[in-house]
């Protein structure tokens, strides 16, 4: 008996990494068809028509979160409301790493695809796969999720992945088994009826199981060039994404928003809770990529320092005021750490550079 493939770890550990714009779209569809506007749905998001007409654009995961909040709110009382959700996730959802999920040519080889770029999918809880006997197991994690928010994720990323499975394999790649950590809903036969097995509801975990035969199963638009083709697409978008719109980025750009209110070393905590996360997390993921709140904190008010004292208009003490700093020579001892010399020593440097007749 050959042994099964190996499985790659998931590309993203947590669920911070930006979200397609076509995932806020479907969120709105799906709202809609329960009787609830744009406007309820998008609220607290900053999200208008010129971001939705765009949809190979991001946004940063929390505002899908916002969206996914304000729709669970809306729709307060109806049961399993995830496992509905889950049911709207096609394969074609997916944009590109869709395309290349139905160009596999077997069962693993689309998992493990679909873990290697999962960032460029739309889950929210963190997946861990092993393989015990004749099982694959897959757990899925609700790391640092929202309270109120973990059950209704858990159901739509479980009803979502089997709809994806259900979708590629001719027949279905069925469940064996399927655990909840959450107590049994009224409408617990729905999930039977979905999923094709009786969850364990209550369980420790929350996690489904397949058959390791299953994985060698071919599927029926396997193509190796139009697998390649696709997966070099999700190698391209994803290296974009993961360049400018990783952890780091959106606290760079959450910072440059709301510096003028933040104090001389503060602000941290606020801007864990705009990602939505705890700050402990915040920290972990930036010391992943190699740098800390303070060093990015630091890094855009130099950076806007430099602009405002070229423009030759602003004084000093406008300056220190913009960047939240209380006093002009808390500023000041800042801005020699970073250059060497104090904003006037700066700014009167510049300007003799720029000088007509400056050598140079």
């Amino acid at each position: 008996m050959s042994s099964p493939p190996v499985l790659p770890r998931p590309a993203a550990d947590h669920w911070a990494f930006p979200r397609s714009v076509s995932g806020i779209l479907l969120l709105l569809d799906f709202a809609a068809e329960h009787g609830t506007g744009r406007a309820v749905a998008l609220r607290g998001t900053e999200v208008d028509e010129a971001v939705l007409a765009d949809p190979t654009d991001v946004v940063p995961a929390s505002v899908e979160l916002t969206v996914l909040r304000n729709i669970s709110s809306a729709l307060d009382g109806r049961p399993s409301l995830g496992l509905e959700l889950g049911a709207r996730y096609h394969v074609t959802a997916f944009g590109i790493l869709g395309y290349a999920l139905m160009s596999s040519r077997t069962v693993a080889e689309a998992m493990q695809l679909a873990l290697r770029f999962l960032d460029l999918s739309h889950i929210f809880t963190v997946p861990t796969v092993t393989v015990e006997g004749d099982d694959v197991v897959v757990e899925l994690r609700a790391l640092d999720l929202p309270s109120d928010l973990v059950r209704f994720l858990v159901e739509r990323d479980v009803a979502a992945i089997h709809t994806v499975l259900s979708e590629l394999v001719p027949g279905g790649a069925g469940f064996t088994a399927v655990e909840l950590a959450f107590p049994e809903p009224p409408d617990a036969a729905r999930w039977r009826d979905r999923l094709g097995v009786a969850p364990a509801f209550g369980a420790p975990r929350t996690a489904f199981r397949l058959a390791v035969a299953d994985l060698a199963r071919d599927l029926p638009q396997g193509n190796p060039h139009s697998q390649a083709l696709a997966e070099q697409m999700c190698r391209d978008v994803v290296a974009r994404r993961r360049g400018r719109s990783g952890v780091t980025e959106q606290v760079r750009i959450w910072i440059t928003r709301n510096l003028a209110h933040l104090s001389e070393t503060g602000g941290m905590s606020q801007a864990a809770a705009a990602l939505a996360m705890s700050e402990r997390t915040l920290r972990r993921h930036l010391a992943r990529a190699g740098t800390a709140y303070q060093a990015l904190l630091d890094e855009v008010r130099q950076a806007l320092a430099e602009e405002m004292l070229d423009t030759g208009v602003m004084t000093v003490d406008d300056v220190a005021q913009r960047l939240g700093y209380a006093e002009a020579s808390s500023f000041i001892h800042a801005f020699k750490r970073w250059h060497g010399e104090t904003p006037a020593q700066f700014r009167l440097r510049r300007t003799r550079r720029a000088a007509p007749g400056a050598a140079g």
